[in-house]
């Protein structure tokens, strides 16, 4: 058990971190925040080009501090529906 009672937060984290290296090493990049900074712009990219049914469903599959960064910024009024 976490020393605050938030399993579900250090879970989210580690793996967020899981995902991060994983993508910096298949990239065999030194740096954790360039590849931070790529998941984030591809994230962003791949979220409008989805039908909101898409992304949701995609979005279920995510860490929740990654669904959060999918979802940061997103206006569904704003974006086509392609579903």
């Amino acid at each position: 058990m976490s020393a605050q009672g938030l399993e579900v937060i250090d879970h989210t984290v580690q793996l967020t971190h899981e995902w991060i290296n994983e993508l910096r090493e298949r990239l065999d990049w030194s740096s954790s925040r360039d590849a931070l900074r790529l998941l984030r712009i591809t994230l962003v990219q791949i979220r409008n080009h989805l039908g909101h049914d898409e992304v949701a469903q995609l979005s279920a599959q995510m860490p929740l501090l990654i669904r959060g960064m999918f979802f940061e910024g997103w206006q569904p009024s704003h974006t086509p529906s392609y579903g």
